[in-house]
């Protein structure tokens, strides 16, 4: 009788302790897998999100080198229009009106100017969203370090 009754005390304590591991066996498999899922998920966000942002910036640097292409061509236009309303007695007037077109050359340092600054804008962006991203994946080290007691 006492054999039998520390057999099922034994039982019962092996049953327990084996309860136990596997419970903290699932729990830390979890929480790893968890964390795998976090850094994937975000990692697909922040592409996302720059992929999305450089296509917005894409688009606005082209619709901007179009408009001011229009514009240099319209005043382009606008210029052969003027000259050849010129007399023919004034050739020098004519040849000198039309051979540099000054908007030109200011026009494309501007969008030079323009495009460095997108860039810039961009880069900063990106280490803002980066940091972001540490962040968060700390915290979420930090908070499944210690089994999210907190």
């Amino acid at each position: 009788m006492v054999r039998r009754h520390l057999a099922h005390q034994h039982d019962d304590m092996v049953r327990r302790h084996l309860a136990h591991q596997n419970d903290d066996m699932v729990k830390r498999h979890l929480a790893h897998q968890h964390d795998d899922m976090v850094k994937r998920h975000l990692a697909h966000q922040h592409d996302d999100m720059v992929k999305r942002h450089l296509a917005h910036q894409h688009d606005d640097m082209v619709k901007r080198h179009l408009a001011h292409q229009h514009d240099d061509m319209t005043t382009t236009q606008r210029q052969r229009h003027d000259s050849e309303m010129v007399s023919s007695s004034f050739p020098v007037d004519l040849l000198q009106r039309t051979r540099l077109a000054p908007t030109r050359t200011k026009g494309l340092t501007s969008d030079l100017s323009q495009v460095a600054g997108a860039a810039a804008r961009v880069q900063d962006m990106l280490t803002t969203v980066l940091a972001y991203i540490e962040d968060v994946l700390e915290l979420g080290s930090l908070f499944f370090s210690d089994g999210g007691k907190q």
